[in-house]
């Protein structure tokens, strides 16, 4: 077997020696020139990368800067709009009352146009309980002032007690004990009375005319400057009195009902402007 093996080796390494023998001899074939378009050289592009980058967040950053300018622009617009609306929506509101002012002034019953416009919210409130008044604060305390309103009102009895009904102000108070109240009674009374230290005070009144029953309309405006009190009816004149009981307090609006049947007497009060005297 060993044998056998060793000659299998040496046939084995003579083919092995032939076959490398022609090998050598063997020309090797010439290579053909590629007709290819050669790959083109290789280029470091990174810095210019770098410099587009730069200029796109420049760019962007640029026109975020021109965006928000323009919101800024775009807000500051609104806001001048809108300053204007309210200016001109006061002035048309305060025109009325500067008519009302100057002929007051002219009147001597006040002793200056000078002052500042205040609008308030409308008044509605109904209340039966008889021979009885009660007031709603406008959340102003004002010392000298003129307050101005479109006055309606209604009662739920034909038969209602008429000198203590109506509509009107309570002013200069500073509790239920201390204040004057002044209204247009449906007997056509202009009434200005008040509390002082618990005391009721009756202090006059002047007839305005015969008002439309059980319901209807009329303008009051109130002036209070220092002692000097004045209550206008559609714009004239009709009760002026001097006290000087009270000087400051709260500015309210009141009710004054002559009946306890059903909502009794009611009150809408529009229009409502205060002008506060220096």
């Amino acid at each position: 077997m060993k044998r056998r093996h060793i000659y299998f080796f040496l046939a084995s390494l003579l083919l092995i020696s032939l076959a490398c023998s022609f090998l050598t001899g063997k020309k090797e074939p010439t290579p053909i020139p590629s007709t290819s378009t050669p790959p083109p050289p290789t280029i470091d592009t990174s810095a210019t990368q770098a410099v587009l980058e730069k200029t796109q967040l420049a760019q962007e950053s640029s026109a975020a800067t021109q965006t928000s300018e323009a919101r800024i622009a775009q807000a500051q617009e609104a806001t001048r709009q809108a300053e204007e609306a309210i200016i001109s929506e006061a002035t048309e509101m305060a025109q009325p009352m500067a008519k009302i002012i100057s002929n007051l002034f002219q009147s001597g019953l006040i002793s200056t146009t000078e002052g500042t416009f205040f609008p308030l919210d409308d008044f509605d409130q109904s209340w039966a309980q008889l021979n009885w008044y009660q007031w709603w604060y406008t959340g102003y305390q004002p010392e000298n002032f003129v307050i101005h309103s479109d006055v309606e009102y209604w009662s739920a009895s034909n038969t209602a007690n008429w000198f203590a009904s109506g509509c009107g102000y309570v002013f200069r108070e500073t509790d239920a004990d201390n204040h004057y109240n002044t209204f247009l009674a449906l007997d056509g009374n202009v009434y200005l009375s008040g509390y002082r230290q618990g005391k009721y005070l009756s202090l006059g009144k002047s007839y305005y005319g015969k008002p439309t029953l059980p319901n209807g309309k009329y303008t009051m405006t109130l002036v209070a400057e220092g002692k000097n009190i004045a209550v206008l009816i559609n714009e004239r004149p009709v009760l002026k009195k001097q006290y000087d009981y009270f000087m400051s307090g709260n500015l309210a609006f009141t009710l004054n009902s002559g009946t306890n049947k059903d909502y009794g007497t009611r009150c809408l009060m529009t229009n409502n402007w205060l002008w506060i005297l220096p």
